[in-house]
């Protein structure tokens, strides 16, 4: 439809403290459109290698630790097709130059 929203998909890179439910109340400020996805440690390596997004657990010497990970944006169409990469620092020029990519009409 014309006036469909693309979704926004928020993955973990801690899965071990991501479950579903800490990833629904997380999202609940964002909006309809957005969401989270969690899983085994290995099937998301496997997402993150096909997307080449590095993750490095850093332990802080206190017991506890965080995660370093990139800051990209990846728009991918519905078909899987990558439609831009858009590095940080994200400026709403390279945002809106990437959603209308992604819902300007095929042709």
């Amino acid at each position: 439809a014309a006036d469909a929203q693309p979704d926004v998909v928020l993955v973990t890179v801690d899965p071990a403290t991501d479950d579903p439910a800490r990833l629904t109340d997380y999202l609940a400020g964002f909006g309809p459109g957005f969401h989270g996805l969690t899983g085994e440690p290995s099937a998301l390596a496997v997402l993150y290698r096909a997307l080449g997004v590095a993750t490095r657990r850093v332990e802080m010497g206190d017991g506890s630790y965080m995660y370093d990970h990139g800051t990209a944006v990846y728009v991918i169409d519905p078909a899987g097709r990558w439609v831009a990469l858009l590095p940080a620092p994200h400026t709403a020029a390279t945002v809106a130059a990437a959603y209308r990519a992604l819902v300007a009409p095929a042709g």
